[in-house]
């Protein structure tokens, strides 16, 4: 690998922790764990009841991870899990009235400083950011793929 691509890597990995950092802070300063944001958050964007399962594949998170951030969310009265019409085990969730005041208050500012930052890019270079990202993301996964293998054939 050149210098210059090592560089941008490292350049292009720490802007990723700043993302990261910027909403652990703000959860934090909301009094709530990140996987309970990321849950008021999605809630938030997909704007009616999700299902658990397509949450966690929707937005990466672990399923373990959010189950306990929903049953911890569910004891304090913001959340309620239900079972999906036709399931014995995907649980749809649905905010409380509390849950929907929460999101108001904590998330919604949140998202708005977001959409008022990204707007702010102009469309070209906001397509062409997405473009690079789907792009690099596509050429890990298969890297990924490929040094699995690469470890499974070596055992």
């Amino acid at each position: 690998m050149s210098f210059e691509t090592e560089q941008q890597m490292a350049e292009f990995i720490q802007t990723c922790k700043e993302f990261v950092k910027i909403d652990h802070d703000y959860a934090q300063a909301q009094g709530l764990s990140d996987t309970s944001f990321y849950i008021l958050y999605a809630l938030a964007r997909h704007g009616s009841a999700y299902s658990q399962r397509t949450l966690c594949s929707d937005w990466s998170l672990p399923p373990q991870t959010v189950n306990s951030a929903l049953k911890k969310m569910e004891s304090q009265g913001f959340i309620e899990l239900h079972l999906r019409s036709g399931s014995r085990k995907n649980k749809e969730i649905c905010l409380t009235p509390g849950g929907r005041e929460l999101m108001k208050q904590a998330v919604e500012p949140f998202m708005e400083a977001k959409q008022n930052s990204f707007s702010k890019i102009s469309p070209e270079n906001r397509g062409i950011m997405l473009s690079a990202l789907h792009q690099y993301l596509a050429l890990l996964k298969e890297e990924m793929g490929r040094s699995r293998r690469q470890d499974t054939e070596k055992k």
